[in-house]
């Protein structure tokens, strides 16, 4: 089952995050209106200022299988991005989605909130 990681309504911070065996230190922080994400795995580096966007996986799929999982920002409420009367397809919306929609340290813990996702539950999902 997903967990949740607990975040503060901070742009620029650190937190520790464990699952399992892993010890991880999630780096969160904004930059133009955007969050991005450092992620650090027992003291090696995993990934670094990836951009954080609405209901998607963060890490790519080759490193959501060395890990045991991935993390994304769970945006409640938040309905798919369009542009004007039409729905974008799923791979240039991002591009186009207003800043307010993207995971923002305003939102954390409120509409928006960091889970981690076993890779068990990814792989029963697809």
């Amino acid at each position: 089952m997903a967990e949740n990681v607990q975040i503060d309504r901070l742009h620029n911070k650190e937190y520790t995050f464990s699952y399992g065996d892993n010890a991880y230190v999630i780096h969160l922080f904004s930059y133009n209106g955007f969050t991005f994400i450092d992620i650090q795995m027992n003291g090696n580096w995993i990934c670094r200022g990836i951009l954080c966007v609405p209901n998607e996986y963060i890490l790519p799929e080759y490193l959501q299988n060395q890990i045991g999982g991935n993390f994304m920002f769970d945006c409640r409420g938040e309905e798919s991005p369009s542009w004007n009367s039409f729905t974008l397809p799923s791979n240039i919306a991002p591009l186009y989605t207003p800043a307010r929609k993207y995971p923002y340290f305003y939102y954390f813990n409120q509409s928006q909130n960091l889970k981690f996702v076993p890779l068990s539950e990814i792989e029963s999902s697809s």
